[in-house]
């Protein structure tokens, strides 16, 4: 679902399945819990991870720079929603490391995608694009 709608916006950061929202906050989180991390840290761990969101789906225009190769950014993010299936790339939402070893990491050096959305062939809920 979150890769349905055809722009990326703060709207389009709060559409997702909410089975897939507890699962991902299950496994990031119920760990940490479980190494006994204290309630101050845990809180600013997930305010800081949701300004961290915010902020990647804020559309914030332009090049990054250098900041795009080494932490996620909100240009690294576009391309991540991208259609085309040769710029969708960026799976690092916080880090790009693994996206640099893997070879999925994509800079398009402050270009937008030609589209967002999912891929060619694939359906999804059209009406969301109305909501956002």
């Amino acid at each position: 679902m979150h890769h349905v709608p055809t722009k990326v916006n703060l709207g389009t950061y709060f559409v997702f399945h909410p089975v897939d929202a507890f699962m991902f906050g299950a496994v990031r989180f119920v760990p940490l819990l479980a190494l006994g991390i204290s309630e101050r840290a845990f809180f600013l761990l997930a305010t800081v991870g949701f300004a961290h969101k915010l902020l990647c789906h804020s559309n914030v225009g332009g090049p990054m720079g250098w900041l795009s190769w080494v932490v996620g950014t909100a240009e690294n993010h576009r391309i991540h929603h991208s259609r085309d299936p040769a710029e969708a790339g960026n799976y690092g939402f916080v880090l790009p490391l693994w996206d640099h070893v893997f070879g999925t990491f994509v800079h398009l050096d402050g270009a937008t995608p030609r589209a967002y959305g999912v891929f060619e062939g694939d359906t999804g809920p059209r009406w969301l694009d109305r909501l956002l």
